[in-house]
């Protein structure tokens, strides 16, 4: 439970920050975290702002703003809230602002609107990971931190955020420097909200892309009415990687794997952006010591078939000797492939081989199949990417050989007419 020491008095990065709130308020503003209002009732007065919104988790704050706006003629509206959690996500603002609270902890003092976490960063990271879901394509936030918070840090989640920055402010008080930034959406973020993508969130970085989780309302790209949400994964290019963007390519492999059942749903593709079905799953290398062995050897055959799949269509994946975080099992137990970035069209095609050596290397999949590294090398000398000595591996790894893999093969390996 929260402990209040009444609310934040102004002191020097209020005053700091309200001169820059007197410069660039405008249209509709939220402030969130008003503590005593200095920000809400500066914003009040200029001349460009149509509406204020004050949010505080404490009280005791909102009544203070609430008497302050009544004593100055000042139309202010108040929200008991923990940052946006009582907003509607469809709400919208041109100026969100936030002096937020960014001290690193202190075991002796419990105060909500001084300590911003363990780092002094951690109030500051939620709140920037939301805050763009209730900004308008080109508004703004005013946000202010200090050195204590760690400029590089809040530098980093600021851009993860698909955001931009820009430095209105600094001012010099002891043992800290403290800066005004003016922050807005990054282009590639108003490109992807514009293809019908809201509520996004970081979720996972790669070497060459960064993934988000957002949700998709296709029917808005072709003007209709619906309230209809798909979860979503967004994958852009990693900015800080040096490796060649692969994004548009990776859409296209997408595609013809999405023919076979192959990989997540591909809803959206551009040379910047992929719109992907978003996987609620947990990573097969973790699920399956919790197997039975017959259960974990109908998984490793749908693995494998979808392997000779790719080998039959001429792609090669680039990473099943290894692919402990590129296959994930859904909901409904089926083994789903993820990241096709490396993937490349090639006549020698390897994900069987590759696949065969990651089973050589699993000591839980030893186990299961009852085979030795070894004889599991010799095995895949015999694979020669057809279906016959595909059906002559399944057979000596899993006898007597399932029919449900031959239906799948029947299925696979006739390639789609182009």
């Amino acid at each position: 439970m929260a402990e209040f020491l009444d609310f934040y008095e102004p002191a020097e990065d209020s005053f700091l920050l309200q001169e820059q709130v007197k410069k660039h308020a405008y249209g509709k503003v939220v402030d969130v975290g008003t503590g005593s209002g200095i920000q809400a009732l500066t914003a009040a007065t200029v001349n460009n702002v149509t509406s204020i919104l004050a949010i505080d988790i404490n009280p005791l704050a909102l009544t203070h703003v609430q008497t302050q706006a009544k004593t100055k003629h000042l139309r202010i509206k108040t929200l008991l809230s923990s940052k946006f959690t009582s907003l509607p996500t469809k709400e919208k603002f041109d100026t969100i602002i936030c002096n937020p609270p960014y001290l690193p902890e202190d075991a002796h003092i419990v105060d909500p609107a001084l300590f911003g976490g363990k780092h002094g960063f951690e109030w500051s990271e939620d709140f920037l990971s939301h805050a763009a879901n209730y900004l308008d394509p080109n508004g703004q936030i005013l946000f202010l931190f200090s050195s204590l918070t760690i400029k590089e840090k809040i530098d980093g989640i600021i851009a993860q955020n698909l955001l931009e920055s820009v430095l209105l402010s600094t001012g010099k008080i002891p043992f800290e420097t403290l800066y005004i930034y003016k922050i807005t959406k990054s282009p590639i973020r108003k490109q992807i909200e514009s293809a019908g993508i809201s509520s996004i969130q970081y979720h996972a970085k790669g070497k060459r892309g960064l993934v988000y989780k957002a949700k998709y309302n296709p029917t808005k790209l072709i003007k209709k009415t619906s309230s209809k949400h798909i979860a979503v994964a967004i994958k852009i290019t990693n900015p800080n990687s040096h490796a060649k963007s692969r994004i548009e390519i990776e859409g296209n492999i997408l595609k013809e794997m999405n023919k076979h059942s192959i990989g997540p749903k591909l809803y959206l593709a551009t040379k910047e952006f992929l719109v992907l079905e978003f996987i609620e799953g947990v990573l097969l290398e973790k699920h399956l010591p919790t197997l039975s062995s017959s259960d974990a050897k109908v998984l490793l055959t749908k693995v494998l078939a979808q392997c000779f799949t790719m080998d039959a269509l001429g792609y090669s994946k680039e990473e099943m000797h290894h692919p402990y975080k590129h296959i994930l099992l859904s909901k409904n137990q089926e083994p789903i492939f993820i990241d096709f970035e490396r993937a490349t069209k090639t006549d020698r095609p390897k994900n069987v081989s590759q696949c065969l050596e990651y089973f050589a290397r699993n000591k839980t999949i030893l186990t299961i199949l009852n085979q030795t590294p070894e004889s599991i090398r010799t095995l895949a000398k015999t694979y020669q990417k057809t279906k016959e000595t595909y059906n002559s591996v399944l057979t000596q790894l899993f006898p007597p050989h399932q029919p449900t893999s031959k239906s799948h093969i029947k299925q696979i390996h006739k390639p789609s007419k182009k």
